[in-house]
C-alpha cells in the first residue's frame, strides 16, 4: 500500500477503526445496548465523512479527464447544462478556426477533435458527435466551453442535440 492509498482511504480506515474499537469496548462492558449504539455511530461516522468527502472533492480523488476537482466538474456541469437551452449558433469546427490551445486540450482529455464552435456569452464553445455512444459508452455528444481566457468553464455529455440550437452540417439526423 502506497502513500496514495493512505491518503485516500486513511480517514476511513480511522473512523472505522475507532468504531470497532468502541464495539468491542462496548460488548466488554456488558451494558445492555452498548455494542449497537457503537455500531449506529460507526455508520453515522462513517456516511457522514463519505458524503463530506464525495460533496468537497478530495485532494486524494483520482482527478476526471479534464484534471478537476468535484466540485470544480459539477459546477461545469451546470453552466453547460445552461448552454444547452440557450440559443447557439454553430459552425464546423477546423484547424483554422478553432483555437489550438482548447482542441488540444479536449483532444487530450477526451481523444476527439471538436466537430462544431459556437461563440456566445464571452465563451467558445466546442461540441462533436461520438462514433461509440449509449449505455455503456458515453452520450452521443460532448460539450465543452472555454472562457476568453482560455479555461475550461463548462463541460457535459448529453444525449439529443438541443432544438433551440441550429444543426450544423455534417451532424447527422437523430
Amino acid at each position: 500500500m502506497n502513500a496514495s492509498f493512505w491518503r485516500q482511504n486513511g480517514a476511513y480506515l480511522l473512523i472505522l477503526g475507532i468504531g470497532a474499537a468502541g464495539i468491542i469496548g462496548a460488548a466488554a462492558s456488558g451494558v445492555e445496548g452498548a455494542s449497537e449504539a457503537a455500531l449506529g455511530a460507526t455508520i453515522v461516522a462513517t456516511v457522514g465523512w463519505a458524503a463530506f468527502d464525495y460533496f468537497r472533492g478530495s485532494p486524494g480523488d483520482e482527478p476526471d479527464a479534464f484534471e478537476r476537482s468535484l466540485g470544480e466538474a459539477r459546477e461545469h456541469e451546470r453552466a453547460a447544462k445552461a448552454a444547452l437551452k440557450s440559443r447557439l449558433i454553430w459552425t464546423s469546427a477546423t484547424r483554422e478556426n478553432c483555437p489550438a490551445a482548447m482542441s488540444a486540450r479536449l483532444e487530450t482529455a477526451i481523444g476527439l477533435f471538436p466537430e462544431f464552435i459556437a461563440l456566445a456569452d464571452g465563451r467558445i464553445w466546442l461540441a462533436g458527435e461520438r462514433d461509440w455512444w449509449g449505455w455503456p459508452d458515453p452520450p452521443r455528444f460532448f460539450l465543452v466551453g472555454f472562457d476568453e481566457g482560455g479555461d475550461l468553464a463548462a463541460a457535459t455529455d448529453f444525449g439529443n442535440w438541443p432544438k433551440c440550437w441550429n444543426r450544423p452540417a455534417g451532424l447527422a439526423r437523430q
